[in-house]
């Protein structure tokens, strides 16, 4: 976040994380299939860097095919977080379009998982939680900007 902030402060626009929706619309691409180019596991070599190609490392961003958005790495390399707070029964009590996620909580959903994640992982739906100030070499971001 603090990040987001600098890109605001010193550059053109207003940046933040983006919410758990918004990570997920965007990873989709449209697709309403398990990953945004399919269903068929063979296919996500070309997708994604994880535990079968990415030899134990991440990757430079843009080496594998985009989604139908054209963003790269929505699915493995690095897991991505959000700014939602997680909670277990949040999405089923919440709004069915563009839920915001809980008003607080300890741990905030990552989205897209990392190098070291099996397929099954990996898939357009597939989250985790993690506390704020959880660090590891597989956890990254993607700053949203702000339409004016």
């Amino acid at each position: 976040m603090a990040f987001c902030q600098w890109l605001t402060n010193d550059h053109t626009g207003t940046y933040r994380l983006p919410t758990e929706a918004e990570w997920e619309y965007a990873c989709r691409a449209g697709s309403t299939t398990r990953w945004y180019f399919g269903d068929d596991v063979n296919d996500l070599d070309a997708h994604s860097w994880y535990r079968n190609n990415s030899l134990s490392g991440t990757k430079a961003v843009g080496q594998k095919r985009p989604n139908a958005f054209g963003l790269y790495d929505m699915y493995g390399n690095v897991r991505e977080c959000c700014s939602d707070w997680s909670a277990q029964d949040y999405y089923g009590l919440s709004p069915i379009d563009d839920p915001g996620g809980p008003p607080s909580g300890t741990l905030h959903v990552v989205r897209g998982g990392a190098f070291y994640y099996q397929p099954e992982d990996i898939r357009s739906a597939s989250r985790i939680s993690l506390a704020p100030d959880y660090r590891n070499i597989g956890v990254g971001f993607r700053p949203a900007r702000m339409c004016p």
